[in-house]
């Protein structure tokens, strides 16, 4: 255990490093070392500590997967051989909507609008740990969204 005016940059590199070593992915480090910032400069404005060590450490870098997406005929193969599930429709909303699994999940009949064509997207569903469903609200204002249907959904 380390008091804040003694932590320095290298405690906080050996940490990152464990983490890493641990199984965290980069991603996730850099998102711990932003909210271990943000909590050093508070320090720093409240005068609990002189300067933010987390200004010297270089969290690690994480690179973008490419997204794999499909071309028409991919999409059109998989609509054909899906046109018999009773999943169709969900299928179907989701390539040409590109609304999240969350969403999809989460819609209800009054969230289509059949006049329209649109989709109101104003709740996700999730999974719990201790195996329960839960509806919430988007994350963001932006998440709340109103999504065109193209004439061939109906």
């Amino acid at each position: 255990s380390i008091q804040l005016t003694q932590l320095r940059p290298e405690h906080l590199q050996k940490h990152y490093s464990s983490w890493l070593n641990g199984g965290l992915s980069a991603r996730t480090v850099r998102y711990h070392h932003a909210l271990i910032h943000i909590a050093l400069q508070t320090a720093v404005k409240w005068g609990s500590v002189s300067r933010n060590v987390a200004d010297a450490v270089e969290p690690p870098k994480f690179k973008r997967s490419q997204m794999q997406t499909w071309n028409e005929h991919e999409v059109n193969q998989f609509l054909e051989a899906a046109k018999d599930s009773q999943y169709y429709a969900l299928f179907y909303t989701a390539l040409f909507t590109g609304m999240r699994r969350s969403e999809l999940l989460a819609l209800r009949w009054q969230d289509i609008d059949f006049i329209y064509s649109q989709i109101y997207v104003s709740r996700s569903l999730h999974h719990l740990k201790d195996g329960s469903y839960v509806f919430t609200q988007p994350k963001s204002e932006r998440s709340r969204r109103t999504i065109a249907l193209p004439p061939s959904a109906f």
